[in-house]
């Protein structure tokens, strides 16, 4: 079985210093190793130890390198076309650890029209294993209201929803956090993803993976079989990327088409019918339209 991991480059590489060990992370947890082949897409930057990681891959580790960076849009759509030849693609963020046989229990409950997550730890780098502070791993999202015209759909944590669905290992889920996500290659083409003329280089994949999956007539879950591990970067280190001024409103604009008409040429479905599908979504009360036409 062949199957595609693509790493996205979403920061410069001195505030990713742990590009080689998630993607030894991958290489070690991985139950189909050997047909694994790791797409890294390098923003500018060339890590130390670079040679010597791509040597140890044995062939499965594929470099492609942009001088000047490109962006998190461009970098994942690069990443899934040099996976031509294989049926999955799972994209990672540069910094995050994967349980043993991640990749048989996503890609043995993973269907056509099917966009998963595996269940979400926070990652302790210095000893890199999953974070424990008390919190529970994090299994669903919910689409934030926007509150106003400058305000994004962005993905918050749901622990009623974890609550009462706790017995369910495969589960549906409005949206996630991004960092992990896999689905089958041809259906990334389908969705039309990475859509940057209308999202901008890098606000807000999730939601746009997520409604076009929802209301184009496919699906998202997320396994609890699996998990890995994310981390969450210290303010001090920064996002990495130098984001211009008018890119986070873009993607603003481009999600409030869901909302107020037709999000994307291929839906097939209303965003009401989200709202109905995930009942009790905090924020989304029945006066939803007229609170957005107010706006």
């Amino acid at each position: 079985m062949n199957w595609n991991v693509t790493l996205s480059r979403t920061a410069p590489a001195r505030n990713e210093p742990h590009l080689i060990r998630t993607i030894e992370d991958i290489f070690r947890n991985a139950y189909y190793r050997d047909f694994i082949q790791v797409v890294a897409i390098l923003e500018g930057y060339w890590p130390e130890g670079w040679a010597e990681a791509v040597e140890r891959s044995k062939g499965r580790l594929v470099t492609i390198h942009n001088s000047t960076p490109k962006g998190m849009r461009a970098a994942i759509t690069a990443g899934v076309a040099a996976s031509s030849g294989f049926e999955y693609v799972l994209k990672s963020d540069a910094h995050c650890s994967f349980a043993e046989q991640f990749d048989d229990s996503l890609m043995g409950t993973c269907g056509d029209r099917t966009v998963m997550v595996p269940r979400r730890y926070r990652l302790d780098v210095d000893n890199w294993a999953p974070l424990e502070d008390g919190r529970p791993p994090v299994d669903y999202e919910y689409i934030s209201f926007p509150k106003n015209k400058s305000e994004g759909m962005g993905g918050r944590i749901w622990n009623e929803r974890a609550t009462e669905n706790a017995g369910k290992l495969i589960d549906e889920l409005p949206t996630f956090q991004g960092s992990c996500w896999i689905m089958k290659r041809k259906y990334f083409h389908d969705l039309m993803l990475m859509d940057e003329a209308t999202y901008g280089r890098f606000f807000f994949e999730a939601q746009e993976i997520c409604l076009k999956a929802w209301l184009g007539g496919g699906q998202v879950l997320v396994n609890k079989h699996t998990s890995y591990a994310h981390w969450h970067k210290p303010r001090e280190v920064g996002r990495g990327y130098q984001l211009e001024a008018g890119l986070r409103e873009q993607g603003v604009a481009g999600l409030r088409r869901w909302l107020t008409g037709r999000g994307w040429r291929k839906q097939t479905l209303p965003f009401e019918s989200l709202l109905e599908r995930f009942p009790g979504m905090p924020g989304w009360s029945d006066d939803w339209k007229e609170r957005v036409r107010a706006q």
